[in-house]
C-alpha cells in the first residue's frame, strides 16, 4: 500500500504542475493533426495520450513499463480514448510499433532535463518509431548552470556535522555532498549570469558528451555553495517548458550540485567546472569537478578544488553485502574519494530497469 500512495503522490505532483502540463497540452494540440499516429514514450497517467487524442490522433501508441500503465488504461478509458490508444507496456527501446508516427512525444525530463536519459530515449524513437520529416515534442532540450549561494539549504542538504548525539555519520555526510539535491531557487540565489552546459537537438543527438568543461563567472560577491542547474525544453523555435529560476515555479525545481568547501567569489573571479556522465539504461549519474579562482583574473591563484559524483546511487550500491559497505565507510572516514572506491568496485553502470515515464 505504501509503494502505490508514493507512486500517486508522485504522479499528482506532475498532475498539479499546471506550467508543465498546459505546456504540453498546448504543444500538443499545436502540432497533432487529425488523422495523425502518435507514439507517447513514457505515457505515465495517460495524459499525454489523451491531449493526443483530442487533438485528432487517430492512434496513439502509449508505451510505459510498470505498475502506472493500469491508471493510464483507466484514465484513457474514462475520457472516451480507448479505442484509439494501444498501450505497450514494454521499455521503449524493446517494443515494436505498428506503424510509422508523425509525432513522438515524450516528457523524460528531470531537474537537469536529462538525467531520465532523454536524448537517447528520443534517438532510439527518432531511429525507429518516426515517419521522415515527422514531428518531435520536445525537440531541443537545453541544459543551464550557474554558481549559487544558498547557505540555509546547503546546510541543511548536506549535514554540517558528521555527529548527532555522539555517534558519528562520516559517511552520511560525505554522501550527502556527493548527490544531486531538488531545491526550489529565487533568481537572487545565483551568484552569476546562467551558461550553457549542454545544447541538444533531439533531432540529431544520439548522446550526452561525456565530458564537459566550462567556466561560471560571478558578477556578485558572495559564498558559493555549489552550482545550480536547470533546462529548457522547445518545440521546434518555440519555448516549450523551463524550470528556470526566473520562471514560474514547476514540481522540478532546480538541482544543486554541491561542494565539499564553499569558496567566497568576488565579482569578477569564477569557477571553473567538467561534468563527467556515466549514463546507465535508464538514468544518467554525473561527476562534477572544479576549482573555483575567487579574484578577478585569469592569472589569478586556483582556489580549493573539488571532484564529487553520485555514482553511489547506482543501484548495485543497494545489493553489496555489508562488509563491502564498512570497507566504503572506512574509505570515507579516511577521506578516500567516493568516486575512486565506487570504480575500483565497477559500479559505473547498472542493469537494473527503472520505469521510463511521463504523464
Amino acid at each position: 500500500m505504501e509503494s502505490t500512495k508514493i507512486l500517486l503522490d508522485y504522479h499528482r505532483r506532475m498532475l498539479d504542475d499546471a506550467v508543465r502540463t498546459e505546456a504540453f497540452r498546448r504543444a500538443i494540440a499545436a502540432v497533432v493533426r487529425p488523422g495523425d499516429a502518435v507514439v507517447d514514450v513514457g505515457t505515465g497517467t495517460g495524459i499525454l495520450a489523451c491531449f493526443a487524442c483530442a487533438a485528432g490522433a487517430r492512434r496513439v501508441y502509449a508505451i510505459e513499463v510498470g505498475q502506472i500503465v493500469e491508471m493510464a488504461r483507466a484514465t484513457v478509458a474514462e475520457n472516451g480514448w480507448a479505442d484509439r490508444v494501444t498501450f505497450l507496456p514494454r521499455d521503449s527501446r524493446r517494443v515494436e510499433v505498428p506503424e510509422r508516427a508523425d509525432v513522438v512525444v515524450s516528457e523524460t525530463l528531470g531537474g537537469m532535463g536529462v538525467e531520465e536519459n532523454i536524448v537517447e530515449i528520443m534517438a532510439d524513437a527518432r531511429r525507429r518509431f518516426l515517419k521522415p520529416g515527422g514531428r518531435l515534442i520536445p525537440s531541443r532540450v537545453q541544459v543551464f548552470v550557474a554558481p549559487a549561494s544558498v547557505e540555509e539549504t546547503y546546510a541543511r542538504l548536506t549535514w554540517p556535522s558528521a555527529e548527532r548525539c555522539g555517534v558519528r555519520f562520516s559517511l552520511m555526510r560525505h554522501l550527502s555532498l556527493n548527490t544531486p539535491h531538488r531545491v526550489w531557487l529565487s533568481p537572487s540565489a545565483l551568484l552569476g549570469p546562467p551558461v550553457s552546459l549542454y545544447d541538444l537537438d533531439l533531432g540529431t543527438a544520439d548522446r550526452l558528451p561525456e565530458r564537459t568543461s566550462l567556466e561560471l563567472p560571478a558578477d556578485r560577491e558572495g559564498v558559493c555553495h555549489g552550482v545550480a542547474a536547470w533546462f529548457s525544453a522547445y518545440d521546434g523555435n518555440e519555448l516549450l517548458v523551463s524550470n528556470s529560476p526566473d520562471r514560474p515555479s514547476t514540481h522540478w525545481g532546480q538541482m544543486f550540485l554541491p561542494v565539499a568547501e564553499p569558496c567566497r567569489l568576488e565579482a569578477g573571479g569564477r569557477l571553473a567546472l567538467s561534468v563527467r556522465v556515466f549514463p546507465t539504461r535508464n538514468e544518467i549519474f554525473f561527476e562534477w569537478s572544479g576549482a573555483f579562482f575567487p579574484v578577478k583574473g585569469h592569472d589569478s591563484a586556483p582556489g580549493p578544488s573539488f571532484t564529487h559524483s553520485n555514482l553511489h546511487l547506482v543501484p548495485p550500491w543497494q545489493g553489496l553485502d555489508l562488509a563491502t559497505k564498512q570497507a566504503i565507510a572506512a574509505a570515507a572516514r579516511r577521506g578516500s574519494k567516493l568516486l575512486a572506491v565506487l570504480t575500483s568496485l565497477n559500479l559505473r553502470r547498472s542493469s537494473t530497469a527503472t520505469p521510463t515515464r511521463n504523464e
